[in-house]
Formats: C-alpha cells, sequence, structure tokens
C-alpha cells in the first residue's frame, strides 16, 4: 500500500459497492451472500462456490452462465451477477461479452446484463468497450443510475472530463440518489471539474461532501489537492494530517485494482476493525453496540474482548470494562492484555485489587505466546505498567522489582526498564544506586539532552535526594511549567522539598499540587459516577466529565463524550454546541461544520447556529452561495443586526 498522503486522482476510486454495482466478491460468494435466486440449485451453487474457493474462476464462471441460462432473467440474475464477477477474477472479457449476448438474445428486455457487461468491462480496464455498452444500456434505459455513474467514471479515466462533469451532474439532481452513491458521483465530479481547470467548483462539492462527513477518507484526499491549488496551504495540510490519522486506522478506500475483490459487505474478520473506525468517526453507541453483539457471538476472541474493554476504558465507563474483562470464558479472563486494562479500570477505581491484577497480567506476559500474539511493545507496556503500578503499594516492591525485570529481559535496550527499576531504588531509599540507572537508561534514551520527561523527573529528584538541590528545583519547576496538569512532577518536588514546606516558594508550589488534587478528585469522582450509573441513563453524567475534561484534559476523550452524551439524549442540544466549540483545529474544520448542520437540522432558524455556520464558510472561503443563503435567513429573522452586516460581507466575498 502507498504510505499516507493525497490519492491520486486517477487512481483513487470511489466505495466499491458503488463504483462496482456488480459487487459479487469471491469470499461473498464462496460464503452464500447476497440473494439466492431460485433457479440454481444447491448442488450446482455449492460447485461453482467451491471453485471459486480453489481459485478456478473461468469453471465457476461457466457454472454459474449454465446456471443463469438455465433459470432465466427473472430466476437466474443472480447467477448471471455472479458468472460477470467471475469472468473478471478470469481477465476472460470475451466470455463476458459472448455471455450477454447469449442473454439478451433469450430476452431483449434483460437490460441489467448490459449493465454487468459494461461494469466488468470497465474493472478490466477496456474503456472504450465499457463505454459503448453503458452507452446502449442508457440509450435502453435513461435512468439507470449505477449505469450512469458506471459510463462517468470510464468517461473521465478516458480523459473525457468534459462529458463525464454533466453526466454527474445530472445524476446528482436526482433527489432519489442515496446518500452514499451521492457522495462517491460528488468526489468524481470534483476530479473532473479539477481536471476542466475549475477548482473552486470541485472545492465547494467536496466541502459539501465533508460537512456531511467529515472522515470521508478518500474525500479528504481529494481536498486537500484542490485546496492547494486554491492557496489553502494550511487547510490542505491539515487535511492531510487527518487523512494520514485515518489511513494508519485502515479507513483508506480502495483503489481501481482493488475494486475486483467484488466485496459486498464486511467479512467476519472486518467486524471489529470497522467498528473501531465508527469510533474513530465518534459514533459511540454505533462501536460498543456493535464490538458488544461481536462478544456476545464469539466470546472466546480475546481480540475483539479487549478492543472492546479498552474503548469502555477510554470512555471512564470502568464498571463496563469490568463487566467485559470478567464474563468471559477462563481463557479470555487470563489473557494478559486484557487482564491489563481490567487493571487500569480497577486503579481508577481505587480498587485494592489494581496490583494483583497487574502483577497477574505481567506474569501471564512473561511467555514466548504473549510475546508472539501480542507484540513486544505491549507486552514491555504491560511489564512497565505493572512494575509502576505496584511501586504505589507498600507492600508491592519485590512485586515491582519482577515486573521491571522481565520488562528489561524482553526489551535489554530500551531506557524504560532501567528507568523503572531506579525509582525502585529510590522507593528503596537507595539515591545513589538510582542514579547509576537513570544514566543508562539516558545512554539508552540517546544521550542528547535530559532524555524523557519521565527520566528527567526522576533523575532530579534522586539529584535532590542526595543534595542537589539546584538542579532538583530547575529540572522538577520546569516539567511544572511545560506541564501543569501532570500531577507526578508536583509529587517529585514534593519528594524533594516536602521537609521545606515552610518556605514561600515551596510552599506556593506545594499549594498549586493541592489545588491540582483537587480538580483531579473531581474528575476522578465524576467519572466514577458516569461509571457507575447505566449507560443510557447517564447522559448528565457524561456531560460534565466531558466538560471537565475539555478544561483538563484529555482533550479527545472530552469529544468523543459530548458525542455520547448527544447520542444518549437527542433532544438536547447543549453537548453539540460545546462540541462545535471545542472542534477548533484547522484539521476539525469539517467535523465543526458537521455538528453546525446537525444542529441546524434540529433548530432551522436558530441565530446561534446561523452565524457560526456562516462565519465558518467565510473563514474557509468555500460554499459562499450556501453562506449567503444562511446569511440571508439570519437577516430576515435579526433586522439591522449581525445577519445583515453578515450578507454584505458574503456579498462583497461573492462578487470580488
Amino acid at each position: 500500500m502507498e504510505p499516507p498522503g493525497p490519492i491520486s486522482s486517477e487512481s483513487a476510486v470511489s466505495h466499491r459497492a458503488w463504483i462496482v454495482p456488480l459487487a459479487f466478491s469471491a469470499v461473498a460468494i464462496a460464503s452464500g451472500c447476497g440473494r439466492e435466486a431460485a433457479g440454481p440449485g444447491p448442488a450446482s451453487q455449492g460447485a461453482a462456490a467451491g471453485l471459486e474457493a480453489a481459485g478456478r474462476w473461468a469453471e465457476a464462471a461457466a457454472a454459474h452462465r449454465a446456471a443463469a441460462l438455465a433459470a432465466g432473467p427473472e430466476r437466474g440474475d443472480e447467477s448471471a451477477r455472479k458468472a460477470m464477477a467471475a469472468y473478471v477474477m478470469a481477465n476472460r472479457a470475451e466470455d463476458a461479452e459472448r455471455f450477454a449476448a447469449e442473454c439478451l438474445e433469450r430476452d431483449p428486455r434483460y437490460h441489467e446484463v448490459l449493465f454487468y457487461l459494461g461494469d466488468a468491462q470497465r474493472v478490466m480496464m477496456r474503456h472504450e468497450a465499457a463505454r459503448a455498452t453503458l452507452e446502449r444500456l442508457l440509450a435502453l434505459e435513461p435512468g439507470h443510475r449505477k449505469g450512469a455513474f458506471a459510463l462517468a467514471h470510464v468517461l473521465a479515466r478516458l480523459g473525457k472530463h468534459a462529458e463525464a462533469a454533466p453526466l454527474l451532474e445530472r445524476l446528482l439532481a436526482d433527489e432519489a440518489l442515496a446518500a452514499e452513491q451521492r457522495s462517491f458521483a460528488a468526489i468524481e465530479l470534483a476530479r473532473s471539474l479539477k481536471r476542466l481547470g475549475r477548482p473552486r467548483e470541485a472545492a465547494d462539492r467536496l466541502a459539501q461532501i465533508l460537512e456531511a462527513e467529515p472522515f470521508n477518507a478518500v474525500a479528504l484526499s481529494e481536498a486537500a489537492q484542490v485546496f492547494l491549488l486554491l492557496g489553502k496551504g494550511d487547510l490542505a495540510k491539515a487535511l492531510r494530517a487527518e487523512h494520514a490519522w485515518l489511513f494508519e486506522r485502515g479507513h483508506l478506500l480502495s483503489t481501481e485494482d482493488a475494486s475486483k475483490e467484488y466485496r459486498t459487505g464486511p467479512g467476519e474478520a472486518d467486524e471489529a476493525r470497522l467498528a473501531l473506525q465508527a469510533a474513530d468517526r465518534r459514533e459511540v453507541l454505533r462501536a460498543t453496540g456493535a464490538l458488544e453483539d461481536l462478544v456476545a457471538r464469539r466470546p472466546g476472541d480475546v481480540t475483539v474482548r479487549t478492543a472492546l474493554a479498552r474503548l469502555w476504558l477510554r470512555l471512564h465507563r470502568y464498571g463496563d470494562v469490568l463487566r467485559v474483562a470478567g464474563s468471559g470464558p477462563p481463557a479470555a479472563r487470563a489473557w494478559p492484555d486484557l487482564l491489563a486494562v481490567e487493571a487500569e479500570a480497577l486503579a481508577s477505581l481505587g480498587s485494592a485489587e489494581a496490583g494483583n491484577a497487574w502483577l497477574e497480567a505481567s506474569r501471564r506476559a512473561g511467555g514466548e505466546a504473549a510475546a508472539r500474539e501480542l507484540g513486544v511493545d505491549r507486552v514491555l507496556e504491560i511489564h512497565l505498567g505493572a512494575g509502576r503500578a505496584l511501586l504505589e503499594e507498600e507492600a508491592g516492591l519485590p512485586a515491582a522489582e519482577e515486573c521491571f525485570a522481565r520488562a528489561e529481559r524482553i526489551a535489554p535496550g530500551d531506557w524504560r526498564p532501567p528507568c523503572g527499576a531506579g525509582r525502585l531504588h529510590i522507593a528503596r531509599g537507595e539515591a545513589a544506586r538510582a542514579l547509576e540507572l537513570f544514566a543508562e537508561s539516558r545512554r539508552r534514551a540517546g544521550g542528547e539532552g535530559s532524555g524523557p520527561a519521565e527520566l528527567r523527573r526522576w533523575t532530579a529528584t534522586a539529584r535532590g535526594l542526595q543534595g542537589d538541590l539546584r538542579f532538583a528545583a530547575r529540572e522538577i519547576m520546569d516539567l511544572v511549567r511545560s506541564g501543569p496538569g501532570d500531577l507526578e512532577s508536583f509529587e517529585a518536588f514534593e519528594r524533594v522539598f516536602g521537609s521545606r514546606a515552610e518556605e514561600p516558594e515551596v510552599a506556593r508550589v506545594l499549594e498549586m499540587k493541592r489545588a491540582l488534587e483537587e480538580k483531579l478528585a473531581e474528575r476522578d469522582r465524576l467519572a466514577r459516577a458516569f461509571s457507575e450509573k447505566p449507560l443510557r441513563d447517564s447522559a448528565p453524567e457524561c456531560l460534565a466529565l466531558a466538560n471537565l475534561l475539555l478544561a483538563q484534559g484529555p482533550r479527545e476523550t472530552a469529544l468523543e463524550l459530548f458525542f455520547l452524551a448527544a447520542e444518549l439524549d437527542p433532544g438536547g442540544a447543549e453537548a453539540l454546541r460545546l462540541a462545535a466549540g471545542a472542534l477548533a483545529a484547522p484539521r476539525e474544520a469539517f467535523q465543526r461544520l458537521n455538528v453546525l448542520r446537525r444542529l441546524l437540522g434540529a433548530a432551522p432558524g436558530d441565530p446561534w447556529v446561523l452565524e457560526r455556520l456562516v462565519r465558518a464558510y467565510l473563514e474557509l472561503d468555500l460554499r459562499l452561495d450556501e453562506a449567503e443563503r444562511l446569511a440571508g435567513v439570519l437577516a430576515a429573522s435579526t433586522p439591522a443586526g449581525e445577519g445583515e452586516r453578515l450578507l454584505g460581507e458574503v456579498r462583497a466575498r461573492r462578487g470580488r
């Protein structure tokens, strides 16, 4: 796969369920997906599926062809679709054409086979032949939407954008066009408009898609290219970053060659990935519901169970973490990755069992199977997390030492195991030995500067305990200034300077520590209150926690909770209003528009929403026609007010 970045207009393609509407994959066919016609019997279907599974596509096509011709157009349509798919997989264009001719000879009204043929020719990149076939189809059935889109796609690949564009515009004018199909057609139109030297129109089309689907990977990529052409470099850069983020999580759609996969829907292996992608889009109820369903159907699948538990943990739903972690079969409950997530939830609840759970996770992660299944990085995180947690317990030092030793064995070159061991020696009052280990950590981390924040903090602590107070004060206070919400830096300060609490400078820092502890205690209180309520009844607690996290962090979790609160209370607008205000980064421009459009849909005349939408369009310098319409609505409802001024500004911008 290509590295993340804008997809070229020539290679990026619409979603396979629309751009490849014949859409029967080897996977789907072999598993019996899709509507089965009454014609071919189970034996012939099974034989064809077996041929497909063996990769014998030409023979499979022949079997489907025979079944389709025997059943006739109405009863054999499914077999005809499968036959065309198999011909494409076998790269047998001539046989596909002969099969279409046979079908039409038997029933000249069976126009659908022309679509199957034309799209098969398109997939095989026989574009001139595909054009002729699809034009014939549209002459017989002018309203054939899939055929019109396939023809526009072919025309664009032939470089005939002046012909493709009006075809796509007519298609988009059809109010019956499904939302998903509309997006893909609009993306294809934007590509053609860009090729025709009309980048502003292309940008407006893409902006309209992105405000409805802010996480549409293909639209983001295309928009980044077009906005760069329009001189919107900062916005283009931000959208490239958003695209890369989605790419890393598997959101990227297919290339033209990938259309040969012919998938009609997610396979079982894809379900968890798609659910987590819904969480990336902040569709929390959809994501958790899908994962809960998967866990119920596949109770022994530790990967899915852990993914669900981790998502609940991220949302501060600690009770749900414990439910998911504790309800599986014994092998699943003993999985070290799941045990570690359970341990984090227990720690967040202040449970005395957290240390034992961490220790058990580390012990079970010590075998070769765990390293092979989870990877060295995750196993290292488990050992280090267990060691750090056990350091906080009075009787936990021997167990912490055991965890850090495992971490050293699995990652002997990493800086974190000796840093953890150094912390252990500080807990034992052995600051000199700790400094030796911190020096080794610094060497492993690259030896440049003071190293990572954790290493800086503990080195300063050790040196302070050894009497170098000037160094300790300088380092720790620098960490406090750069991370005022990091309690560990304040704790390091108190560890070194707590005996001097009567000194004004020390007292001031300790007072800051107490204020931060109060804030964190309030956050923990709200998180536990939210976790204890049944999810469907927890909208007020969810919103309160989101508000607090917006101020204290992490910001991404705050946004997730705002959207979850909006899902839990669809009639309330406060959560979405707060989310709209929080979505201020350049890469979130279309996410913000999406939220504002949702609010406008619920309250079409809301002046607050109208004003912010108009300002957003002006700031982006996009969709100014829509901005003028909305400013007109605002001006009509607030005469001689801000609406009139905004309307004048939009009209001046449009008339430039």
